[in-house]
């Protein structure tokens, strides 16, 4: 209890008697707290143990006094901006005030109250002074309480990250095992198995590479977490054409048609922009397998002097109810039958897009297709 006390103190320091007492007296029928230091020495040392304000009279701001002073208050953290009261002699005489708020050992929060002070205006300022510090001691603690948070995140990240390796590593040696006698059943004894035998050990086969993408898939979601940005200028419009040559490449007798907008230019992770960029396009390439006549534009516009992109296609689209789920991981809105995927590439693209400060949505309507929207911070 003691030490929230402390926090709102009002350190004194006067070389004139008169003055600590009547400081002292003024403040104690405020109900205000005050202490009062014999040195600048003392000062320092209240300060360092965490006063609210201190009033300083002109007299005691000799120069090895403000020298110390001034070395206090730069020691203190990033946070701490300690207020000051200054007791100055009226007129001309208040030089070394000045001095004190001006010169080479400049303090910019002090106030200085040129003496005979009255009663309310000297408890206004000091009130104001530990309200001062008072919003310092919250930043402070919410700083902290930050710290833990980030600290307390950095360790559920770092034992994910280790969980998902462990996973990764203890999954993929059965499945691969698995994968292989099936593959061998398969090839050495087709002619000996009917028709619905084949279909089992078919089903197998493809269940365990749908669990190997899966394993993929988590560990990209654990990599792009942790890896560390470079950021250049990155032409969109090129990445995009060479992610659509790959998927072109990959399924020859498709007949898509493309249309990307030139010029795109984005500042980002050319390594992360191309994974979020490859899962939207493998997306709409996917959904728009059935359709007449498929298409996939991409392009952008800018709102409120915010540059937006956009990926769109006339595939199968979503139901807007849905769409709270579409960026969860696991979360697939289509069945296996209809589209294969593993309900983790939109995921990977939000924390993508997250991890260079912009934001990603999404419309679409069942049967005539899906858009994704996107900025880059």
């Amino acid at each position: 209890m003691q030490a929230a006390v402390d926090k709102y103190k009002v350190l004194i320091l006067a070389p004139t008697g008169e003055d600590t007492v009547v400081l002292s007296n003024v403040l104690s029928k405020d109900g205000l707290t005050s202490f009062v230091c014999e040195s600048m020495e003392q000062l320092c040392e209240g300060i360092n143990e965490g006063a609210g304000t201190a009033i300083i009279a002109e007299e005691a701001l000799f120069p090895m006094n403000i020298e110390r002073l001034t070395q206090t208050v730069q020691q203190q953290p990033e946070w701490s901006d300690f207020p000051f009261i200054i007791m100055a002699r009226a007129g001309s005489a208040s030089d070394r005030a000045w001095t004190f708020m001006t010169g080479s050992h400049q303090l910019l929060n002090a106030s200085v109250l040129e003496r005979p002070v009255l009663t309310c205006t000297l408890l206004a300022a000091v009130r104001a002074s530990l309200r001062s510090r008072d919003t310092q001691y919250r930043v402070e603690q919410e700083l902290r309480r930050r710290t833990e948070v980030e600290v307390s995140l950095r360790a559920a990240n770092e034992e994910l990250q280790a969980f998902s390796y462990s996973i990764s590593h203890d999954l993929r040696t059965p499945l691969s095992t698995m994968k292989g006698f099936t593959s061998l059943l398969l090839e050495d004894y087709k002619n000996i198995l009917d028709e619905t035998g084949r279909d089992y050990l078919t089903n197998i086969i493809k269940s365990a590479d749908q669990m190997n993408r899966l394993i993929n898939d988590m560990l990209s979601l654990s990599k792009i977490s942790r890896k560390d940005m470079i950021m250049q200028n990155i032409d969109l419009s090129v990445l995009s054409m060479a992610i659509i040559d790959e998927l072109q490449k990959s399924q020859p007798h498709a007949r898509v048609d493309i249309c990307i907008q030139s010029n795109l230019l984005a500042r980002g992770d050319e390594q992360l922009l191309k994974i979020a960029l490859t899962n939207l396009f493998s997306n709409a390439w996917k959904y728009t397998s059935k359709a007449p006549r498929p298409r996939i534009e991409l392009g952008h516009f800018v709102k409120d002097s915010e540059t937006v992109f956009f990926i769109r296609d006339n595939g199968a689209g979503f139901p807007m109810e849905h769409l709270s789920k579409l960026f969860k991981p696991f979360q697939r809105l289509h069945s296996e039958k209809e589209f294969t995927g593993t309900g983790i590439g939109l995921a990977i693209v939000q924390r993508v897009i997250n991890r260079h400060g912009g934001r990603i949505w999404a419309e679409g309507e069942v049967g005539k297709g899906a858009t994704f929207y996107f900025t880059l911070q």
